[in-house]
């Protein structure tokens, strides 16, 4: 680096981003239809787990899964990531299952800290289809003269804990009003009470009066899959891990995201084909209705002979004609490039196949 040859020492997320995104890349080349939801499964799924992790007691959440502040899911393994990525069945919608806003008006001092909970019931589930937690969010408004010294841990209902604010010695501003995000209850059901905890890590002397929550709400990001589907695609990757890249190639992908929210009772509400269906029914009505408005302008006027009258219905339908052709045009353009996306993503295959055989 510098002209001086390589260093050993270039670390952080300076260093662990770009490796990152450059894996994330060859994903994508295996499969360019997989959105960043799909990769922050596969990433969850094949990342290997630091052995500080491992020591952590914090470290592993409900789902099984090991997440930490420091180390994220652990180190990522290019050929791991790969394999998954032509074997992963598209991740349903994102669903997202939120509280009201939280007025609280509660003090917490160093000598009290502050527990905020919210319950997460059946009612809500079902509802608003959050079967399997992703991300969490919790937005929170609080009063404090030095607030670096102010800690938050989230806590979910299967007992993992996720310290979302730790303290900050050089963050000597007053007050928060953020929103703060938590990968680390991936894969764990929803259910139950949710505990933020906050406390002031400030010697007592220092601030005895402590701090106030003005409001707070919490947001849980998921879907609809159950516990065992997640098990199952987690199968699906461990046996993929035991294949050479070229037998996976020779086998059909499954398809990637779905088009619209399976709510999990009787299937999909609307596949693709029917969403084109209803699309150009929509089309055709629209210009149907339009014909028959202009038709009706054009024979308003009583004093048009019967040959303007038949030239004016003639126009007319040429009109309609032109504006049908548009639309079956607009849908036929759509199956071309639906086309060349799939030889797209051929090409893509073939060159991942080339880099993973290099490697």
């Amino acid at each position: 680096m510098g002209g001086s040859g390589c260093t050993e020492h270039f670390a952080g997320t300076s260093a662990s981003a770009p490796l990152a995104a450059g894996l994330f890349a060859l994903a994508l080349q295996a499969r360019p239809c997989l959105l960043w939801r799909d990769l922050l499964w596969l990433v969850a799924i094949t990342s290997r787990p630091t052995a500080e992790s491992r020591s952590d007691e914090h470290a592993q959440n409900g789902a099984g899964f090991f997440h930490t502040n420091r180390h994220g899911f652990g180190i990522i393994s290019a050929t791991s990531l790969a394999k998954a990525a032509l074997v992963w069945p598209g991740i349903p919608w994102m669903s997202i299952l939120s509280s009201e806003v939280f007025q609280p008006n509660k003090k917490f001092t160093p000598y009290q800290p502050l527990t905020l909970q919210y319950e997460i019931t059946k009612e809500h589930v079902d509802k608003y289809y959050v079967n399997c937690v992703e991300q969490v969010q919790v937005f929170i408004h609080i009063l404090h003269p030095v607030r670096g010294n102010v800690q938050m841990v989230l806590t979910s209902p299967a007992g993992s804990h996720s310290v979302i604010a730790p303290p900050r010695p050089d963050d000597t501003n007053a007050d928060i009003n953020f929103k703060f995000s938590s990968l680390h209850f991936i894969g764990e059901s929803p259910l139950g009470t949710w505990t933020v905890t906050i406390e002031d890590t400030e010697a007592a002397d220092l601030n005895p009066g402590g701090g106030s929550v003005f409001s707070w709400r919490i947001s849980v990001y998921g879907s609809y899959m159950s516990p065992d589907e997640v098990e199952g695609r987690i199968s699906i990757i461990r046996a993929a891990s035991n294949r050479s890249v070229a037998s996976l190639l020779k086998e059909p992908r499954p398809t990637c995201s779905k088009p619209l929210v399976d709510f999990g009772h009787e299937g999909d509400v609307m596949s693709m084909d029917t969403m084109r269906s209803l699309a150009m029914i929509e089309f055709l009505v629209f210009f149907m209705a339009l014909w028959v408005v202009v038709e009706d302008l054009l024979l308003e006027g009583e004093e048009d002979t019967e040959e303007e009258q038949e030239s004016d219905c003639s126009c007319a339908e040429d009109a309609f004609k032109k504006l049908c052709s548009i639309c079956t045009g607009y849908f036929t353009s759509y199956d071309q490039k639906s086309q060349m996306d799939q030889v797209r993503e051929e090409i893509a295959l073939d060159e991942t196949t080339r880099l993973l055989q290099e490697e």
